[in-house]
């Protein structure tokens, strides 16, 4: 992989309330963890523009912007979104490895509900 651009961002939280939000339900479906043990706790993030990741050729441009997770200096997660010359992408972002909701979760409207009955609480 070939790195072109960094940028790290300041830490985020998330609690019960923020992940019945629906970019964060978008966010965390892609996602191989459950968020129980980062409730409330700083995650930071370090994006990044690469070259040869699998969503790469998708919009033509060869590029993909990465989005890293980390907490306590370790990776947990992440997100990727390939790069459009049309600006044209849209929709949930793909897992780190470029992996959908369906792809990870199994079915998702499922999945969806469960996450909504235990959040809601």
């Amino acid at each position: 992989m070939r790195l072109f651009h960094t940028k790290e961002t300041a830490g985020k939280s998330f609690s019960k309330f923020d992940l019945l939000k629906f970019f964060n339900e978008q966010v965390w479906a892609v996602q191989y963890n459950e968020p129980d043990e980062y409730f409330n706790k700083r995650i930071d993030t370090v994006t990044f523009i690469i070259k040869n990741q699998p969503l790469d050729e998708q919009f033509d441009i060869g590029k993909t912007i990465v989005t890293v997770w980390l907490f306590e200096g370790e990776v947990i997660g992440g997100s990727s979104y390939p790069i459009s010359k049309d600006n044209d992408v849209g929709g949930a972002p793909p897992s780190l490895d470029g992996k959908t909701p369906e792809e990870i979760q199994g079915d998702y409207q499922k999945w969806l509900e469960g996450w909504q009955e235990k959040y809601e609480g």
